[in-house]
């Protein structure tokens, strides 16, 4: 009785080998394509009795078919260098708050992080909407020379 032969084929080469690399070598194949398609593509199957189809949905989805469903990505067109920038900045203006007195930080809390108006503001402390748009010109003034430092 002759011996089974096992070979594979790598490279475009045949090689002879023992049962147990060729073994290793096709589950590694089957492995592959595994990953490489059947994860990637819906399949159907049919029941031993061929009466039900079950629908097998592939568990990686193509961008076209993402976007039907509306979903959400994050935006490649930031740029970093931008948001850095902008950090630095809003760290300065920060620091540059801590600086003022507590009579301008309020202005500046009321129309800036709050949302009032200068009229609003100005009927809130009861003096003129021109008073209080100047406080502002000058505490900005004074903010944009701290932050330049």
């Amino acid at each position: 009785m002759q011996k089974k032969k096992y070979c594979i084929v790598s490279g475009g080469k045949l090689f002879e080998v023992n049962k147990e690399i060729y073994d290793t070598y096709y589950q590694s194949k089957r492995k592959e394509r595994y990953f490489s398609k059947d994860l990637k593509v819906e399949n159907m199957k049919l029941s031993e009795d061929g009466e039900k189809i079950t629908f097998i949905p592939s568990r990686e989805d193509s961008l076209d078919r993402l976007m039907e469903k509306d979903m959400q990505f994050s935006d490649d067109s930031v740029d970093v260098e931008e948001m850095a920038t902008k950090a630095i900045m809003i760290e300065k203006v920060k620091e540059s708050l801590k600086l003022l007195t507590s009579d301008e930080l309020e202005l500046i809390i009321a129309l800036f992080y709050e949302g009032k108006s200068e009229v609003q503001y100005s009927k809130d402390k009861e003096i003129s909407q021109q008073a209080i748009n100047k406080r502002k010109k000058k505490v900005l003034c004074k903010l944009k020379k701290y932050i330049n430092l």
